[in-house]
């Protein structure tokens, strides 16, 4: 059956709910969890898509951006991190299915002679161990040496990738044992791009995104998919979109939620075409390594709840997750993309199988629901104004205007500080404290942000 990707829209932002009549609409308890998730701070976006047999249908809540407040939606371009994986395995089973390539060859045979890839017991890496993580190779190389780690494969060079496989020494016989690797994905994608002489992003357009009707799904972003990007935030702070030139098939693509479910919705669908077909051999999974766990095909995996077979794969960038599944047998597919670190993969598997539990979403503790605001003098307040480093590219610039000590970060808004003691600081906006760190009884050497759970220590730096 041919589906007809028709939508239904449902967008809600501040608490306002438009909705277009659907015989199945998002059922509301995932819009409370989804909502619950967003108002508490934990994520700033989120937007899901579902494809079955009576069409597709979204919904959206929260931002873009928080500082301009603009709401996320299906056109909302987001990185998809290692969802790009299944671009890498359809386009390997392109190969496969045109006879271009065999599961079976060693991957050594695609490469530059000059090039090593390591073996063991005289055993050679293929091109499906590779696919299905069985391969051996460690998840990532040991010499990537980001000089930004907000961005940390952006420097990372082919050349060194070549070198660090060169010297790299198998742990373990190769198909023995699934251990889940960056760096292999990214050489498979590496290699069926040599194949085909082309860039790995110019052979995805080609393969899979042109024939699909994908416009905004890509690796450089144009000019319309900027002006759509969703900010990436972790722990509630913007940060750094990253940039994998040398592994982009395994985590380099970006897109929107309505291309990715059209993208997922196609692996429901054969209709006789070598992308189709492709497809088809991807997402057959198996049990892998001697313990037969778990179940993956080329790149895809999938899990049983109950008579279904759920194949999925999910993605983490430095300010995104992302989750892409499907069911054949009651023929839905589910994206779940937002701009934040924090997971949504249960919220997407629930949306395929109602019968896989909703696990609840309960706000964290407010931090400073109880925190007792106090005064201090102003030349308490004046040794802590300056400019503190939390990463390469993230800073925190703490200001003192009319007795009221401010805090602004790296692209972010200014917001003001509260003491609560005389080196304890909270922000009303969100749920976070700042303390503020002396080497002595004068001087202030840095402070450590509080959020989420988390913590990230600041070096108080001199400015020029």
């Amino acid at each position: 059956m041919k589906r007809k990707l028709s939508i239904f829209l449902f967008f809600t932002i501040s608490g306002f709910l438009l909705t277009a009549q659907s015989e199945t609409p998002i059922p509301g308890p995932v819009i409370d969890n989804i909502k619950m998730r967003v108002d508490s701070g934990n994520h700033v976006g989120i937007v899901v898509g579902i494809v079955d047999e009576q069409g597709s249908r979204f919904y959206s809540y929260g931002f873009k951006s928080l500082a301009k407040q603009d709401p996320v939606d299906l056109h909302t371009v987001f990185e998809i991190g290692s969802i790009s994986k299944t671009f890498t395995g359809v386009l390997l089973a392109e190969k496969v299915v045109t006879r271009t390539m065999n599961l079976d060859d060693p991957i050594q045979k695609h490469l530059p002679a000059s090039v090593k890839i390591p073996q063991k017991d005289g055993q050679s890496v293929s091109l499906k161990h590779v696919a299905n993580h069985t391969s051996a190779i460690p998840r990532l190389p040991s010499n990537m040496k980001p000089a930004n780690p907000l961005n940390p494969y952006a420097d990372y060079t082919v050349q060194q990738m070549y070198d660090f496989l060169a010297e790299c020494e198998l742990p373990r016989a190769i198909g023995a044992k699934y251990e889940y690797s960056n760096l292999a994905m990214g050489l498979l994608g590496h290699l069926l791009a040599l194949k085909s002489k082309m860039t790995y992003e110019e052979l995805m357009l080609d393969k899979i995104a042109k024939p699909l009707g994908l416009t905004q799904t890509k690796i450089q972003l144009n000019d319309d998919m900027k002006a759509s990007l969703a900010e990436p935030h972790d722990l509630g702070l913007k940060v750094e979109n990253w940039d994998i030139p040398a592994m982009a098939g395994a985590g380099g693509i970006r897109s929107t939620p309505e291309e990715l479910l059209t993208y997922v919705a196609a692996h429901l669908e054969e209709d006789g075409s070598d992308l189709s077909k492709a497809m088809q051999l991807a997402q057959k999974t198996e049990p892998v390594g001697e313990d037969q766990q778990p179940k993956v095909g080329l790149a895809w995996h999938s899990v049983s709840s109950g008579d279904l077979d759920i194949v999925f794969h999910t993605g983490q960038t430095g300010g995104y997750h992302s989750f892409a599944g499907f069911c054949t047998q009651n023929q839905t597919g589910v994206v779940v993309l937002t701009n934040s670190t924090e997971n949504i993969d249960n919220i997407g598997f629930h949306l395929i199988d109602p019968k896989m539990p909703l696990l609840p979403f309960t706000k964290p503790p407010a931090i400073n629901a109880k925190k007792k605001e106090i005064k201090l003098k102003e030349e308490i307040l004046q040794a802590y104004v300056g400019k503190y480093q939390l990463a390469p590219q993230f800073f925190i610039d703490v200001t003192l205007e009319a007795g009221q000590l401010y805090l602004q970060a790296t692209n972010q808004p200014r917001f003001p500080l509260f003491a609560s003691s005389e080196n304890e600081f909270f922000l009303k906006v969100v749920e976070a404290q700042i303390t503020f760190n002396r080497k002595d009884s004068e001087e202030v050497s840095g402070l450590t942000l509080f959020q989420n759970g988390g913590q990230v220590p600041g070096k108080k730096i001199k400015e020029e």
